[in-house]
């Protein structure tokens, strides 16, 4: 492919992507923000090092 043509690709894919998720967070709302997946993830990670800090003890 041609420059021209992979960049008309790539705006397709992030429209189709932008399109999707506008569509998507009326239903999921919450359970789908940037905020709550880090929170979790956050959450995660800091209770396997406290729990490693426990066990070596």
């Amino acid at each position: 492919m041609d420059a021209l043509t992979s960049s008309f690709s790539i705006v397709v894919v992030i429209v189709l992507i932008g399109l999707f998720l506008k569509l998507m967070y009326p239903k999921l709302s919450a359970s789908i923000s940037i905020k709550k997946i880090i929170s979790k993830l956050s959450y995660k990670i800091v209770m396997k090092i406290e729990e490693k800090k426990v066990l070596d003890e």
